[in-house]
C-alpha cells in the first residue's frame, strides 16, 4: 500500500452550527434562526476538516486523533470513511467525542462552545510508525498540548515535515509547544490575528522573523482581503477567491490548508499553494458545516481555472 500523504492531528468535533441573528452579550438574548435545524451534527474538527479536503482532491490523508466510543453511532466514523480518510491511527476510548456548538450571526462574527469529552482522557497519543512512516506531511492543528507534542516529536523522528496550523488557543497552544514548534515546523499557517499574537509572545517586530531553518515557509490568511505568502524569495500576495453564495464561514480555514497541501504536494509553488487554499475556501463557504461542500478535484480544478489560470 502506498504510503499516506498526509497524516493530521487534532481535536475531534461533532459540530452543531446555528444562524443567529444576533450574537448576545451576557445578560442578553440570542435568537436562534430556523436553518440549519438546531440539534442537527455536521462532523467537523480541524484537524478531520484538514484530512477530508485532501482526501477529496484525491491524496491518501490519515488521521491521527483520539474520539469516543460514541465514533460510529454519532456518524462520525460513516462520514470520514465515506469521504476516503484512513483511521488508522483513530484511538476509540469510553465517553463522548469532543463537539462544538457555533453560533455565527449575519455578518459572520461568531461565538463557539467547545466540550472536550474523551480529548481530556489520559491517553498517549501515538501513531503506529508502519502506519505514518514515509508520509508527506505531518500536520499539527489545535489539539490536546500533549498530544501535539508527543506527535510532532513523532513526526520530527521520522523525518515528516511539519506543517503547523496554527490557532488563537493558548490552552492547545502553550509557550513551550509553540516554541518547539517554532523550532521544527516545515510550513507555518496562521491569520494575522494570530501572527501578531506570536509577534507579541516572541518579541518579534514582524512575523517574517518567524522563517528560518527548517521553516521555509509562511502562510498569513486575511479574511476577505486573501493571504500573504512568505519565503525566503520574498512575499507576496493572493487574492481571497468568493463564494458564489456566503451561507457559512466556519471551517474556511481548514479548507485553505487542505488546497494549500494538494498543491505543495504536486510540487506548485508557495503562491499556487495559497491560490488553491482560496479556491477550496470559497467552496467550504457556499454550504452550513465545515466538510459539507469541500471539492473533489474536477470542480477545484474549474474554479481554480477561472481565478488563476491553468497551474504552471
Amino acid at each position: 500500500m502506498a504510503a499516506l500523504e498526509i497524516v493530521a492531528t487534532g481535536y475531534p468535533s461533532l459540530d452543531y452550527i446555528m444562524r443567529v441573528r444576533n450574537l448576545p452579550a451576557p445578560g442578553e438574548t440570542g435568537v436562534i434562526q430556523a436553518d440549519p435545524p438546531p440539534g442537527q451534527m455536521t462532523p467537523g474538527g480541524c484537524a478531520a476538516n484538514v484530512a477530508v479536503g485532501c482526501a477529496r482532491l484525491g491524496m491518501r490523508a490519515g488521521l491521527l486523533m483520539v474520539v469516543g466510543d460514541d465514533f460510529a453511532s454519532s456518524g462520525y466514523r460513516a462520514a470520514l470513511t465515506q469521504a476516503g480518510v484512513d483511521l488508522g491511527g483513530i484511538h476509540i476510548v469510553p465517553g463522548a467525542t469532543s463537539f462544538t456548538y457555533l453560533f455565527f450571526d449575519p455578518q459572520g462574527r461568531h461565538q463557539t462552545f467547545f466540550f472536550p469529552g474523551v480529548v481530556t482522557a489520559d491517553v498517549v497519543l501515538e501513531g503506529d510508525e508502519a502506519w505514518m512512516r514515509g508520509a508527506r506531511w505531518g500536520v499539527i492543528t489545535v489539539g490536546v498540548p500533549e498530544h501535539n507534542r508527543a506527535v510532532a516529536e513523532q513526526f520530527h523522528r521520522l523525518g515528516i515535515p511539519i506543517v503547523w496550523a496554527m490557532k488563537g488557543d493558548p490552552f492547545a497552544y502553550p509557550q513551550d509547544l509553540l516554541e518547539r514548534l517554532v523550532e521544527i515546523a516545515t510550513v507555518a499557517v496562521m491569520n494575522q490575528a494570530e501572527a501578531e499574537a506570536l509577534c507579541r509572545l516572541f518579541g518579534w517586530s514582524e512575523i517574517r522573523e518567524l522563517l528560518h531553518p527548517p521553516l521555509e515557509m509562511l502562510f498569513v490568511t486575511l479574511g476577505t482581503e486573501g493571504s500573504r505568502v512568505i519565503t525566503s524569495q520574498g512575499d507576496s500576495w493572493v487574492p481571497a477567491v468568493p463564494p458564489d453564495q456566503m451561507v457559512d464561514p466556519t471551517g474556511a480555514g481548514d479548507g485553505y490548508l487542505a488546497g494549500l497541501l494538494w498543491a505543495l504536494t504536486q510540487g506548485l509553488s508557495p503562491t499556487q499553494a495559497a491560490q488553491a487554499g482560496a479556491i477550496v475556501a470559497s467552496f467550504v463557504l457556499e454550504a452550513t458545516g465545515c466538510q459539507t461542500n469541500l471539492p473533489t478535484l474536477q470542480p477545484f480544478r474549474e474554479r481554480y481555472r477561472h481565478h488563476f489560470g491553468e497551474f504552471r
